[in-house]
């Protein structure tokens, strides 16, 4: 009974550091996503960010 009191419990310390790591990882990501979209310029853009550009055609089309 005792080793399968500790398997259970390897186990669910095993799933909390999934979580854990999950929850990082996706943490990590926004903040990239964020400075990738909203900080970083791209010259394929005219050195703009991607979210600067979106507006500006936005504001072209309303123009046009």
């Amino acid at each position: 009974p005792s080793s399968k009191a500790s398997a259970a419990g390897f186990a669910t310390d095993v799933e909390r550091n999934i979580v854990q790591v999950t929850n990082d990882a996706c943490k990590e990501l926004e903040k990239w996503r964020d400075a990738y979209n909203n900080h970083r310029p791209h010259s394929l853009i005219g050195n703009l960010t991607p979210s600067e550009f979106v507006e500006k055609t936005k504001m072209e089309k309303l123009a046009a």
